[in-house]
């Protein structure tokens, strides 16, 4: 079931519209609108506004942003730079449509513009486009080198591939341009240890960079998350015993007594037995606030989670666990989430697929195994293990058949042909039950009708519209199968807490017929179904 812990949400995208680091003659304030620079009160005003609806932007007041954007073109209707200001405005705002619209129209009137390249780049990675997308920033970056923009989208773009140094790369580069925009700094703070984040967001928030409340209030619950984390004798969720592999069996999840609904995995928390729902949607460990007071699970920090379904974010908390024990595995000292009201899911909870990643992860569903082996080494790897750099993701000889995916935290982004017609991102999620697919995508290229005898539920709840898709064809791999009326459900919320279009979940009773394997380091999976293994 595809859900998001909370990390802090910035106020993101802001355009950057001092001269620092946009010195290539393209700045937003300074682009000519109709081939000739303004002149005189005209131009002093342009460059008012734009500044201004650049720092109401920065933060977090989108409608007066907007509103001064607005008046820009009005007065200079081919103004690149607020064309490109409201581009990102209105995907800070999930307008993915009225983003696009605007940024066609930037483009048809100024075709050879880096700024606009930039924007547009940022809106075929929010559609899910990400070789165009790529494409844009990097023409972006030749044309103006110091811009900081194209250089932080593309810092997305490569983490996303699992080209952790090329990502390196880029975000230094877009840091020390523009320290100060807002998206650049969050992601900047993933490259930097705990003492120096916690730092840097001090300053950030006594400073008064961060007007939005919410983003404030955000932004202070990862500061606490953070000196809580700190604060602690040893940090980090270890492996206390230095296995490289290991096989645990998996349990079937029943719906009823002939249909299996998920599949589960057997565990201790604190010497508390609890059955977790093994999910590829889900990341670490969630329980019932229940089964966290039986194991004296005390709470470190308030957190929010959300996932399907109409009810929005659900109260939630993390803790620590002294010991996880799962088959001769035992972990210490990890972070254990767990929902302040009873889960609508009726279990103890979830274990994400990337709790393991580690290590190769096997999951075999036929033989109804989890199985664990090391990652293949890296040719520069050594005894002592990797440099400390960030590393590009690595295609072993063995896995040159493994599809290469998208990696989002612990999302799983299947590049997956929807009838043979366009290619779509698809999450890979053995906690929902069935293939879904977004009424947007499957209008494309098939009928859509509503379903209101069907249900569905997830983490927030039910699903209040439900709809079903006549036939699609999915082939994502080297497999193909046809579905016949597959379930579409909005997923919007998903792809705005992914930051990308998820068109469709590749679910569990697909799923269960194969065997994946899932290389969370590289980003890479394998999907194997053998006839001979079902039998």
């Amino acid at each position: 079931m595809s859900r998001r812990v909370l990390l802090p949400i910035v106020v993101g995208l802001c355009l950057t519209l001092s001269a620092r680091g946009q010195t290539g003659g393209e700045t937003a304030a300074q682009t000519p609108v109709t081939g000739a620079a303004p002149s005189g009160a005209a131009a002093a005003s342009t460059a008012d506004l734009l500044h201004a609806a650049a720092e109401d932007y920065r933060k977090g007041k989108l409608d007066a942003a907007e509103e001064a954007y607005q008046r820009v073109l009005k007065e200079e209707p081919k103004s690149a730079g607020a064309y490109a200001g409201l581009v990102r405005v209105y995907l800070q705002e999930d307008k993915v449509r009225e983003a696009e619209e605007a940024v066609s129209k930037a483009a048809e009137l100024n075709p050879d513009n880096s700024l606009v390249w930039a924007a547009r780049g940022e809106v075929y990675f929010r559609e899910g486009k990400m070789p165009e997308a790529e494409k844009e920033f990097v023409r972006a970056v030749k044309r103006n080198p110091t811009s900081a923009r194209p250089r932080l989208g593309l810092a997305r773009l490569y983490r996303s591939e699992s080209l952790y140094h090329r990502a390196k790369t880029m975000m230094d580069m877009a840091y020390q341009l523009d320290p100060e925009d807002p998206d650049i700094f969050e992601f900047w703070l993933e490259t930097v240890g705990r003492a120096e984040k916690i730092k840097a967001i001090e300053a950030r928030l006594a400073g008064g960079a961060i007007e939005n409340d919410q983003a404030r209030k955000d932004w202070q619950t990862y500061l606490e998350e953070l000196k809580a984390e700190e604060a602690r004798p040893r940090h980090g969720c270890r492996l206390a015993n230095k296995l490289t592999s290991t096989e645990i069996p998996m349990e079937p999840l029943l719906m009823d007594p002939n249909h299996m609904r998920g599949i589960g995995l057997a565990l201790t928390v604190n010497g508390e037995k609890v059955r977790l729902m093994l999910d590829t949607g889900a990341s670490g460990i969630l329980i019932n606030r229940r089964i966290a007071e039986r194991a004296g699970i005390t709470k470190a920090f308030a957190s929010k989670i959300s996932g399907i379904g109409d009810k929005g974010e659900r109260d939630s908390y993390f803790g620590y666990a002294n010991s996880i024990k799962i088959g001769n595995l035992e972990f210490q000292g990890c972070h254990v989430e767990v929902l302040e009201k009873r889960s609508v899911l009726g279990d103890d909870g979830l274990i994400g697929a990337d709790f393991f990643e580690d290590f190769l992860v096997d999951l075999s569903f036929p033989e109804r195994k989890l199985k664990l082996t090391e990652l293949p080494k890296r040719p520069n790897e050594t005894r002592n293990g990797t440099e400390d750099e960030p590393q590009d993701r690595y295609v072993a000889p063995e896995m040159q058949s493994y599809a290469r995916i998208f990696r989002f935290d612990h999302d799983l982004l299947v590049p997956t042909s929807v009838n043979d017609t366009t290619w779509r991102l698809f999450l890979l999620d053995t906690g929902s039950l069935a293939n879904q697919i977004s009424p947007e995508a499957a209008r494309e290229i098939t009928k859509v009708h509503d379903d209101p005898d069907m249900t569905v539920q997830g983490l927030s709840g039910y699903v209040k519209k439900v709809y079903s898709a006549d036939k699609v064809m999915l082939q994502f791999g080297h497999l193909r199968q046809q579905n016949e009326d597959i379930i579409s459900i909005d997923l919007s919320s998903v792809s705005r807490n992914t930051g990308t279009e998820v068109s469709g979940i590749l679910g569990f009773v697909m799923l269960h017929f194969l065997d994946i394997k899932i290389d969370y380091r590289d980003g890479l999976v394998d999907f194997e179904y053998d006839k001979d293994k079902r039998n």
